[in-house]
């Protein structure tokens, strides 16, 4: 669930608490933005450039992310200025 274009604070939670759905919600948000940090160039046989997103750097940010979420935030400190959702 977003809140204003954001990951909500229970979300990002279960996913520390290792919920698959959790999980999903959170790489399908950031979908887009690791594919663009996945890219690479590639070349074809006449010397054609082209950008192509790699899976393999892909899988690795994403896992990376993951650990983070699951072994680094801190679940019990809110941003400044949030508030938990009732």
């Amino acid at each position: 669930m977003e809140h204003n274009g954001r990951i909500s604070y229970q979300t990002i939670c279960a996913a520390k608490d290792g919920d698959g759905a959790a999980i999903e919600e959170i790489v399908r948000h950031y979908e887009r933005y690791i594919s663009h940090f996945s890219k690479r160039r590639l070349y074809d046989e006449y010397g054609n450039s082209r950008e192509a997103v790699d899976e393999e750097i892909k899988q690795l940010i994403i896992s990376e992310y993951m650990y983070a979420v699951v072994f680094t935030y801190d679940h019990h400190r809110l941003p400044k200025g949030e508030l938990l959702e009732q």
